[in-house]
């Protein structure tokens, strides 16, 4: 079995001066008409936001977000995706 990578003897970065972690909650509005977007956090190489869609109005229309990774996360009610060859992922929260 291999080792564990050791990354502490191949790291170059300044832990004393590392900005601090930062925490977060996932806690936004439930809304009944529209959506709402909320930032969560945001480096020079990531930003994180949470959106909250109404019942029945998700994005109304295909689009895509070419070079950047998207996560989500279905807390209540039901939410349908399309992946890049036409797939279709849905998701309910039960």
């Amino acid at each position: 079995m291999d080792q564990p990578h050791n990354y502490a003897e191949t790291a170059t970065v300044d832990l004393k001066n590392a900005p601090k972690a930062e925490t977060f909650r996932l806690k936004i509005e439930l809304l009944e008409k529209g959506s709402k977007t909320r930032l969560l956090a945001k480096t020079n190489n990531l930003w994180m936001q949470i959106r909250c869609y109404s019942p029945h109005e998700g994005e109304n229309a295909m689009h895509a977000h070419h070079y950047q990774d998207h996560s989500f996360v279905v807390l209540q009610g039901k939410a349908r995706f399309y992946g890049p060859l036409g797939e279709v992922r849905s998701e309910e929260h039960t």
